[in-house]
């Protein structure tokens, strides 16, 4: 199918595994990862900034990374983690990487 996924991961060893996971049932397949800790706006806006820039199109968009933290602490930008997680990561991706989704919407 030519499918090739462009994944956000905040640990390196499990980014690499997840990657490694991919070429084995994959093996042609151009998949990567980029590293980014979602938690930080200015880290989820560098790494769809980067993404941006290096793909011509975006067909289909998961956003799946969350979670429920045990006790309330704020990120070095200020925002509570989870709302920062679950809510704002997700926003500020779509936003950044809204450029090259609309060039597939409108280029096909």
């Amino acid at each position: 199918m030519g499918a090739r996924l462009v994944l956000i991961a905040r640990d390196r060893a499990r980014g690499e595994a997840a990657l490694r996971r991919l070429r084995a049932r994959a093996p042609g397949a151009a998949h990567r990862v980029l590293y980014a800790d979602l938690m930080l706006i200015a880290e989820v806006k560098r790494v769809a900034a980067e993404i941006a820039a290096q793909e011509r199109r975006i067909d289909i968009l998961v956003n799946n990374a969350g979670a429920i933290f045990s006790y309330r602490r704020l990120t070095a930008e200020g925002l509570e983690r989870t709302f920062a997680l679950n809510h704002m990561a997700y926003f500020v991706l779509s936003h950044g990487l809204r450029d090259p989704s609309r060039r597939r919407a409108l280029h096909g």
